[in-house]
């Protein structure tokens, strides 16, 4: 009840300030009229204010957002991507049902307050939660009169804060991490992003025929080969070459490696808590170290050109 009493607060005071802006605008001076004539000019103006909220949610109504929701997260080949899209844009809609209204009703200063509640969470977070919902509008706005989107100008976005290099483990800590994971499953997982540099996300579809492996990453289509050892892990583990990983879950996957090798980090046993992905970039590092060849990198590393690669490994300090 106190959230939506300081929302209404704050409703009235944007009114207030829209309505004295508005007068401004008009050159009407408000400084000669008395006390009574200024508040029957503001109820004027708030009664046209509400009448036009009005007049939008009509319009809104006729919308099915479900099927724009779908629609919009269907452009998205990839199910890393669309399924990040879709928290960021649930979670936007739960505060909007906090206030007892559709995200789609969203003002400016509403989408503000928004972001501005979400302070105690980490900045990078707050910019991609924002980056999705304020996408979905403009998807909006392109196939619906009236739509238009509240995030965008916006200065309350938190602004971005320099990115700490890029740490990657050492050979030792890769075998460290490897031969620890009690988990066999998770162990072949991390050996093979380190040892291949799949993306995490490649690991649900691969399907693979004696030592030629095809999936899809990042919403291509990617084949390439394993080494004899990856296939004779792989069918120690009586695993089935079909499909090996189809019973994985992409998201609980990036948590539970995250989860044993931040174990290992705070009992001292490695140097940093590294992510799934920093596997990839040991792969990347130690495979142009072998002979400089960008072009045989970029190839294992699925990317679009050498441009990428390029960029990737500047990322990662690498010098070129």
């Amino acid at each position: 009840m106190e959230e939506k009493a300081l929302h209404s607060l704050a409703q009235t005071q944007d009114s207030l300030r829209e309505f004295i802006q508005s007068q401004s605008d008009k050159a009407t001076d408000l400084t000669n009229i008395s006390a009574q004539e200024f508040l029957e000019r503001f109820q004027k103006y708030t009664e046209a204010e509400r009448q036009e909220a009005f007049n939008r949610k009509i319009k809104l109504s006729k919308l099915e957002y479900d099927g724009e929701k779908d629609l919009f997260l269907d452009t998205f080949k990839s199910d890393d991507t669309r399924d990040a899209y879709c928290r960021s844009i649930n979670f936007a809609e739960e505060y909007a049902a906090t206030l007892d209204k559709s995200l789609l009703e969203f003002t400016p200063a509403e989408a503000d307050d928004f972001i501005y509640s979400q302070k105690n969470r980490a900045p990078a977070s707050i910019r991609r939660d924002v980056a999705a919902v304020s996408s979905f509008f403009t998807f909006l706005e392109r196939r619906h009169k009236g739509i238009s989107n509240p995030f965008r100008g916006t200065r309350a976005r938190p602004k971005k804060t320099p990115v700490r290099p890029s740490a990657y483990p050492t050979e030792k800590e890769v075998e460290y991490i490897i031969s620890h994971l009690k988990d066999k499953k998770l162990s072949l997982i991390v050996y093979i992003i380190a040892h291949r540099g799949l993306r995490i996300g490649a690991f649900q579809g691969i399907s693979i025929r004696e030592c030629n492996f095809k999936t899809v990453s990042k919403g291509k289509e990617y084949k390439g080969t394993f080494s004899p050892q990856i296939i004779q892990m792989i069918k120690a583990q009586k695993l089935p070459l079909t499909a090996p990983f189809a019973d994985l879950d992409t998201v609980s996957l990036k948590s539970k490696i995250k989860y044993e090798v931040e174990k290992m980090y705070l009992a001292g046993e490695i140097n940093a808590p590294y992510s799934a992905h920093d596997f990839r970039h040991y792969f990347a590092a130690t495979e142009y170290a072998k002979d400089h060849d960008i072009y045989r990198v970029s190839k294992l590393l699925n990317h679009a050109n050498i441009t990428v690669t390029e960029t990737y490994l500047k990322s990662i300090d690498v010098i070129l």
